[in-house]
Parts: structure tokens; sequence; C-alpha cells
């Protein structure tokens, strides 16, 4: 790590899996200092698969490497990565023989992710044409996390081009994948792109048997065409792309959060029961245990039913309920560290959910940790694997972490607790 001054500190091993080789990294960087590094590599869940690891403005990881790609079969390789002002980040990659998706070839691929690394949404493919090639992809994101990705296409007679597609923050496209160089002749590789505050973006790539020369195409949100505000550098080439959609948030249901959740409230539904839970434990700083621990819970708890009077029914009388959400909860585990806890569940369907929670317990008081909700990305058939990381624990402290699920017509289940003590020991992985 470097700082405005260009003095930097010890260089750090980032990976954690060290067989075999890891290549062709990608890093980025938001204004606080938070930054993504990813990489493809052979990791434990998949030989020839991306991967990435989230790091603090500190130089500190938060958590341990994780497996960005969920198709494995064949290679995934050369990933580009992007992250907004919140920390949230996109990254992108070009996988082979995606037999559910492109099977023509190498295609490109994306996968949002919430600042803690947990999958906003599905992998999703970014190439329409399938056809041929599709490789070398380049992301970049604005701080609001409107994005563009751009990557090298087998299309032309003569050689390849370069494809472009915009997204709003939300993962929509904006618009159909557009060619970017007007120039054809021979063949156009090696794209980069780089994004402001504006959403203005300048893409710049490499043009064979053109003077040898480097060529720069700029698009602006205001115009559709050439202009006289065109900035040139070297040979320069410039066009100017209309303002990118309107964005709508999703999900579509609306939650109001509270960032102290006792479990007598949630988002846009009334919890009146606690979880039968007595905790009697306090934490305590004299602890001397391992410096790894874990902690699994399977079993789940369905709160009562009631009604109470509120505007939408002012005698309390007992309306119909839809029926409940049906989470298949396989597992529900935590792993403590000195400075933060991973939290790891696995579903095996989910019927109508909307959503996940996180709560922990912390000196008798309840804290709801995600501010915004986890989204499901299960059904009825499958489930999914979800990741949290906590990071505001204390070394050699004493938690209970429970997992609230809410579906779609407000009916929420409570599963836990599991029971963690954070490890002692604290690791200064930078040195200055």
């Amino acid at each position: 790590m470097f700082d405005n001054s260009g003095t930097g500190g010890s260089q750090f091993k980032i990976n954690t899996d060290t067989n075999n080789t890891q290549a062709d990294s990608s890093v980025a960087m938001n204004n606080d200092g938070n930054f993504v590094v990813t990489w493809e590599g052979w990791c434990s869940t998949d030989s020839t698969g991306v991967s990435a690891r989230i790091y603090s403005s500190d130089g500190s990881p938060v958590g341990c490497q994780f497996q960005v790609n969920t198709f494995t079969n064949s290679n995934q390789r050369n990933p580009s990565v992007a992250l907004d002002g919140s920390a949230n980040f996109i990254i992108t990659w070009e996988s082979n023989a995606n037999n559910d998706t492109d099977s023509s070839g190498y295609g490109i691929f994306a996968q949002l992710f919430y600042s803690n690394g947990g999958k906003n949404g599905s992998e999703f493919q970014v190439n329409t044409v399938e056809s041929n090639y599709q490789i070398n992809p380049s992301v970049a994101m604005s701080p609001d996390g409107y994005f563009a990705i751009v990557w090298q296409s087998d299309q032309s007679s003569t050689g390849y081009d370069i494809k472009a597609q915009k997204y709003c923050s939300n993962g929509t496209a904006d618009g159909g994948e557009f060619l970017v160089n007007s120039t054809q002749t021979n063949e156009q590789s090696c794209p980069s792109i780089s994004m402001n505050s504006n959403r203005d973006f300048a893409i710049a790539w490499q043009s064979r048997s053109q003077s040898n020369n480097y060529y720069s195409e700029s698009y602006n949100k205001e115009n559709d065409g050439p202009g006289p505000s065109c900035t040139q550098y070297y040979d320069i080439f410039c066009k100017y792309y209309e303002a990118p959609l309107t964005e709508t948030p999703t999900p579509t249901t609306t939650l109001t959060q509270t960032p102290t959740f006792t479990l007598t409230q949630t988002p846009s539904l009334t919890l009146t029961q606690t979880p039968t839970i007595t905790l009697t434990q306090t934490p305590t700083n004299t602890l001397t245990q391992t410096p790894t621990q874990t902690a699994t819970v399977t079993p789940t708890q369905t709160p009562t039913q009631t009604s109470t009077p509120n505007q939408q029914n002012p005698t309390g009388t007992p309306t119909p309920t839809p029926p409940p959400n049906a989470i298949g909860l396989e597992y529900f585990k935590a792993e403590a560290e000195p400075n933060y806890v991973i939290l790891t569940w696995q579903t095996g369907t989910e019927i109508d959910t909307l959503g996940f929670y996180i709560v922990r317990s912390e000196q008798f008081r309840y804290i709801m940790v995600n501010k915004e909700i986890i989204l499901s990305n299960g059904n009825s058939v499958s489930g999914y694997s979800y990741r949290f990381v906590d990071n505001n624990v204390t070394p050699a402290c004493e938690y209970f972490y429970w997992l609230v699920d809410l579906d779609v017509y407000g009916n929420y289940t409570i599963h836990g607790p599991v029971k963690i003590i954070t490890s002692i020991e604290r690791l200064d992985l930078l040195k200055n």
C-alpha cells in the first residue's frame, strides 16, 4: 500500500490458497481507501476459477479469500474489479464453455457484491452476441454504483472489435451492448475503461496496424455524437452517449430499516415475540481460547402469529395469514477471528423469501448487524450459500448470533443462536 506521497509499506500476500498458480490480478479502491483484489487461479473450491479478497482502508483483510464465480466447469480467468462509494463492488471475467448460457467459447460474466462480500444477486452474462470468443473484460463503476463493462469481441471479418455494456446500480442493463471502435480495420484488442462520478467514461484499447498508436474513445452522458468539448489523447476518436436510464430500486418491496434491532421490531412488520433464549453469559476479556473457533446451528424457531389493533385492523380481529415462508436451512455457522466474525448459511429451498437479517446479542441487547437486508437468491427448487462478515466485534468476547429470514408477506422465522468467542490474538499484517 502507498500513501499519496508515494510512501509504501511492506508487501503482503493476498491469496491464502497457495497450491498451483495464482495470476492475472486486478485491484480497485474507493475514495475511503477500501479496496478489493481479484485474481485467477487454483482455490479449494475451483481449480481454474476467480477468487477475491476484501481489505479495509488500513490494509487489514476483511475475511478470507473467497470464490467469485458460481459456474465452475472449464476455465474462468482475466478478472477485473471496480468499487462504488459504499465499497460495494462488481467483478467481471471471461468464462469458457458456460453451458448454462454462452457455450460457443469464451463469454463475459459478472457478479455484484455487497461491501461485506455477500453476493448481490446471481452471476450474470454480459455479452449478448455469443458467437466466437468474448475475452479480456474490464469494468469501471461510479461512486453511486452505475457501471460499464468493456471487452474484446471476435465478431469482425478482420479480427476483434471492442464491445461495451452499461448497467444501472441494481444490475439492470442500460440499453444493449454496443460497438466502441469506429475503425474496424484489422484487430482491436486489450480494452480498459475508467469512469468518473458523473458516469462519464473513457475506453482505451490497442489497434493493430494503425501507426502502432493507441486509440481512445470518450463517452459523455450528455450528448449523442461528436462535439467541440472532445478531449484528445494521441490519436483519438470521440463519441458522446446520452445519460443512463433513471434507476428504480430493487427489490420492489419497501423496507424501513432500524439500526438498533431488538427482536421486538422488524422492518415492515411488528414482532410481538422474543425467542425463548436466556442469555446468562457476560462478555469477558480474560479468555484464553485458540485463535479460530466455529459454531454451527441447524434448528429453526418459528414465532407465534398474533393480532394486535393497528390502523389497518383497529379491533385486533384475527386476519387470514398467508402461507409461512419455507426455507430449508441446512446450516448456520459462525467463525471467529480477533477483529471480525464470518457468518455463513446454506439453504436447501426458499419459498417466497425476501431476505435475511443478522442479529447479535451484546451485553443483553440485540443489535441488527446488517443495515440493509441480504436479498434472497434461492427459490422453491434450490437454495443458496450466503456469507456475511461482522467487522464490529471485540477480541476475547462472547457473542450470540441469530439469523432472521423474512418473506414477501411479512412473516419471519428466527434461526439460532450460534455462540462464538472471538480470539485474543491480533495480527498486524502491514508494517510501515
